[in-house]
């Protein structure tokens, strides 16, 4: 008896699996640009060097003398 529930819910859990990926089907997908722009670089290296200078600046609370 045990074995015929499990495989009753089985049945169930991937019949909403494959509900769900017909569902999918009918979605446009957005096209995806070739490259990238000169601004989304320099936004990008922007952010790279602030994260660069916050990360290695030295603490305040730091005796090293």
């Amino acid at each position: 008896m045990a074995k015929l529930i499990i495989t009753a819910m089985s049945w169930l859990a991937w019949s909403q699996v494959s509900l769900a990926q017909d569902n999918m089907q009918d979605t446009a997908v957005p096209p995806v640009s070739s490259g990238g722009s000169a601004m989304t670089w320099l936004i990008g290296a922007c952010f790279i060097i602030g994260t660069l200078v916050v990360a290695f600046k030295p603490a305040k609370r730091s005796n090293l003398q």
